[in-house]
């Protein structure tokens, strides 16, 4: 084999372990919750997650080198395929966890969220689905759509969320944690998390988890980086946004003039909805 191929077999073979570590773990959380040992079962479902964040670096790596779908517009229906996957992936995982938590635990309703999320972004995606994953669509869709008046119910909690770092509630922290690694890799196609990126509207919102930045982070992930003009954007921004961040926390009516900008900017992206 060629030294390509060498190198593509072995990312595939830790892509294989990573996916069999997270199903040992999801396996692990099937036979606690059955015996009721919650405690357990919750832990190994977290683990999957984290396990999870893995098995994503590692077959991110592998599109990286096999080049199947470097972006969404080389091969749509290839890219479909990959993104849906990871999105049904992390939506059983998510459902999984917030079992374990009361509907007005914070938890909870962060997990909601994401999962209103995960089931938005699969519309993109259904042309491709087999009957299957036709029905365990439609499954999500209702459960969204089911959960979704208790997240907007508690959007006001989901603003006040602190910076990872900060998290004070630790399961909450491992679990956003995840998903903030999961959404840098290539085969995540939202983020689900931030490691960075919206920085001028979340130092004017004062938070990473304002309704408000998932506006701005859909346009980014469904129009800005789906195109080269788009992309070049973005990453000129992720170079100066740092700066001006910093330049609207250093003045209190500029960040209250920066974020009454940016509420008219995110309720005109919605009404029209820009990104799609």
């Amino acid at each position: 084999m060629s030294d390509t191929s060498d190198i593509e077999y072995m990312l595939k073979q830790n892509a294989d372990r990573a996916r069999e570590e997270v199903v040992r773990l999801m396996g692990r959380g099937d036979f606690y919750k059955e015996r009721k040992d919650y405690t357990q079962a919750l832990k190994n479902y977290i683990s999957a997650l984290e396990a999870y964040a893995i098995y994503a670096k590692f077959k991110s790596e592998v599109i990286a080198v096999s080049v199947a779908i470097s972006t969404q517009d080389v091969n749509p229906t290839n890219a479909g395929i990959v993104f849906s996957q990871t999105l049904f992936d992390l939506f059983n995982l998510l459902y999984l966890i917030s079992g374990f938590y009361n509907s007005d635990s914070i938890v909870k309703v962060y997990l909601e969220s994401k999962l209103v999320q995960i089931a938005e972004q699969l519309d993109e995606y259904e042309p491709v689905f087999d009957e299957k994953e036709l029905s365990r669509y439609g499954n999500i869709k209702d459960y969204a759509k089911s959960v979704n008046s208790n997240v907007l119910k508690n959007q006001e909690k989901l603003s006040n969320l602190q910076p990872i770092k900060e998290e004070s509630n630790e399961s909450l922290k491992t679990i956003r944690k995840a998903l903030s690694d999961i959404s840098s890799e290539k085969i995540c196609p939202l983020s689900l998390e931030e490691r960075g990126g919206c920085f001028v509207a979340t130092a004017a919102y004062s938070s990473s988890n304002h309704p408000d930045l998932d506006t701005f982070r859909q346009f980014r992930d469904r129009t800005l980086l789906t195109n080269p003009t788009g992309r070049l954007l973005v990453s000129v921004y992720y170079q100066i946004g740092p700066q001006l961040a910093q330049f609207v926390n250093g003045s209190l009516p500029l960040k209250k003039l920066v974020r009454f900008l940016l509420e008219k900017l995110a309720s005109f992206m919605r009404n029209y909805q820009i990104w799609q």
